[in-house]
């Protein structure tokens, strides 16, 4: 006789992979370039990231959810490609459909600080034919798909894979600014906007404006 918990991990099972498979296009193969993401909100960046924007750098895209096991194994070796090699034109990106409330508790609570996008309406999931999770891409600096897969099962070769990725880096991209300091995401109202005005006049020289911005 099957068990209750039994008849509900299979109830979720099929509800998950149903909500995967809706109008779920072909998952991207190496040597593609990979679909466009579509998201509307984000956590650890003020910026609105797309792949187009991110041409130059490696890209490593997790598709992952809380309630995961798998994806909660994975996401400390993603923190650790992130920390090691951001500075070198690395950008780690998560995805998740769950709701934006739970994952930014989460993410905090963990302590993870790359960008985490919320999908909007499983709409990257389903252009990426995501059929299982975790899924992980990595997109060269040229836009183009290098490898996909689980990345518990890519171990160590992952960060082979990323490293030599980096080789590639346009030197010019991997220098942009990508992701707010934690200083600049706590402030808000109007003295954001003169912090922006002040930054804004420095960087075209006007010193003694930018000056008077921040003793205004």
């Amino acid at each position: 006789m099957i068990g209750l918990k039994t008849v509900a991990t299979i109830v979720l099972c099929v509800v998950v992979g149903a909500l995967f498979g809706q109008q779920r296009g072909a998952q991207p193969t190496a040597g593609e370039k990979p679909p466009e993401i579509n998201i509307k909100r984000w956590l650890n960046t003020e910026k609105s990231l797309s792949l187009a924007a991110l041409k130059g750098r490696v890209v490593l895209m997790d598709f992952w959810a809380t309630w995961c096991r798998p994806c909660l194994r994975a996401m400390p070796h993603l923190q650790k490609l992130w920390k090691r090699f951001k500075d070198k034109g690395l950008v780690v990106i998560a995805i998740t459909a769950e709701e934006g409330a739970v994952v930014e508790r989460f993410v905090k609570r963990r302590g993870y600080d790359f960008p985490v996008g919320i999908d909007d309406r499983r709409k990257t999931s389903r252009a990426y034919g995501i059929r299982a999770i975790p899924t992980t891409f990595l997109i060269g600096a040229d836009g183009k798909l290098i490898w996909v897969g689980n990345p518990l099962r890519a171990g160590d070769k992952l960060d082979e894979m990323v490293e030599k990725a980096l080789k590639n880096v346009d030197p010019e991209a991997s220098d942009r600014e990508l992701t707010a300091t934690p200083f600049e995401m706590e402030v808000k109202g109007e003295f954001k906007g003169t912090l922006r005005s002040a930054a804004s006049s420095a960087g075209r020289g006007y010193y003694s404006v930018s000056y008077t911005h921040l003793t205004l």
